[in-house]
């Protein structure tokens, strides 16, 4: 099953580019996912967070007993 992220608009980066990053002190490494505007990235949001909600409803309707669907 695919696991929810909600964090796709911030970038994730490799304990390399991580250590890196403390010493980059003029700010080169610092990168974000992009959508082309505020609607887009809103509706991508809206999109993932019903999603996880979906995942989560049927991951209790298939835990719940048969005598109870």
């Amino acid at each position: 099953m695919k696991t929810c992220r909600a964090d796709f608009l911030f970038a994730t980066p490799s304990p390399t580019a991580g250590l890196a990053r403390f010493f980059d002190f003029a700010g080169t490494f610092d990168t974000y996912n992009i959508s082309a505007d505020e609607a887009e990235a809103d509706g991508k949001a809206l999109y993932v967070d019903w999603h996880c909600v979906g995942n989560e409803l049927r991951i209790a309707l298939n835990t719940l007993p048969e005598k109870v669907r």
